[in-house]
Order: C-alpha cells, then structure tokens, then sequence
C-alpha cells in the first residue's frame, strides 16, 4: 500500500487552495481520496486487533470531511491541506480514545487520544490521581519510549481545579487532551513496509490507548 496520489494531490493543493483550482484539478481529490480510503480500508481489521471494542468496520466512518467548514474561521480556505482518520470504539464521533493517522505534507503523524468532553476528561484526571501507577508505567515502557516521548499538547500551567498542587504526579493531570504522537516524513507513506511499521506503532501506543479508554469508563480499579 503506498499514498503517491494522496500526497502528490495535497502538495498541488497546499498553494492553491482555492475553489477554481480544485475544480479544475478535481480527479486529482477524487483519485487520493479512493487511494486514502482504501488504504485504511486495509488498515481497519489490523488495527482493530491492537483493541478489541473498536466496532467501526468502514473506513468511511473513520475518515474525517476534507472539506473545512469557514464559517466562523479567520481562514477561509476551503480545503483542508490533510487527509485524517480516526479509528477507535463507537466511531470518531465517540468519547472514546484511538488510533489517529494523519497525512499532511512535513507535518504527517501516527498518534493515540482523545480530545475529552469535560465528563471524559473529568474521569480520565480522577482515574490518574486515585492511582497514577498504571499509567506510568505504560509511559516509562521501552516499546513505549522508542516511539513516543510521553503525553503530547496544551497542557495546564497550574494544577487542575479540585487537585492539590503538591500531588507527586501532577503532572500527568495537566493535559488538557490526553494524546501520544509520532511524527513520520512524507516518504513514511510510500515505503514498502508501510503497514508494518504503521502497526509497530500502534501496538506501542495501544495500552496507553486502552487504559484512557478504562478511565473513561470508570473501570481502572
């Protein structure tokens, strides 16, 4: 499996990212979004494997909309300059973390999350403080560690409200999305061995995947 098309058609379309443009060059969209949609078409029983609750068995349902929505954007271009999909339990639209690939070029990524609702998120925190052991442990793991250098994003600059600011591990309660991230290079998506390293690291982020996805039921007791 290899994204050519999908990366040819994102470089043409990063500097003309305008409707005349892509309306002229719409086979262009047309032949990387088949190519996009079958590779993780490919992809979607193999990862479904690294965790047994992800339910989603089209990669329609796991593909995010390539077309932006500007209505209250201070940029109006009217075209995302990535294609991206979500796979996890009860569908990308779910509370639920997976496994997120992201193809953009110099900006390509593999990563592991969830943005949370403030419930989710609330959960995920309370999980973490009661016993912040499991979770690091998965961190500090060497498979872990060869891919990911610990949880990614904005984080909060003081402790989190119900939280004591001297908690050993407070750390850990300050993301404001709980998310592990692997930054690839374009040529990641034509190597022969694509597939397999995708799912190398997968299965690295896959505890970290499962044990949010616990938090977040309420079930890491």
């Amino acid at each position: 499996m290899s994204l050519s098309k999908t990366l040819l058609f994102l470089n043409r379309l990063i500097p003309n990212n305008n409707r005349e443009w892509f309306n002229e060059h719409k086979e262009l969209y047309l032949e990387a979004r088949e190519e996009f949609e079958e590779a993780v078409e490919e992809w979607l029983p193999l990862i479904r494997a690294l965790d047994n609750d992800i339910d989603v068995f089209e990669a329609k349902k796991c593909i995010f909309r390539f077309y932006r929505d500007t209505r209250y954007a201070r940029d109006k271009s009217p075209y995302k300059d990535n294609f991206g999909a979500f796979i996890n339990p009860g569908g990308r639209k779910s509370p639920y973390c997976g496994f997120y690939i992201h193809v953009e070029p110099g900006e390509s990524f593999l990563a592991a999350g969830v943005i949370p609702d403030p419930v989710a998120l609330k959960a995920i925190r309370r999980a973490i403080y009661k016993n912040p052991a499991p979770l690091k442990k998965i961190l500090s793991g060497r498979h872990f560690r060869r891919y990911f250098d610990g949880i990614a994003g904005e984080k909060l600059k003081r402790a989190p409200k119900g939280y004591p600011a001297d908690f050993p591990d407070i750390d850990l309660l300050k993301p404001k999305r709980y998310g592990v991230v692997h930054y690839v290079p374009d040529s990641f998506w034509t190597e022969r061995e694509l597939t397999q390293k995708m799912l190398a690291i997968f299965k690295a982020a896959a505890p970290f995947s499962a044990y949010i996805n616990k938090a977040i039921r309420g079930d890491t007791e």
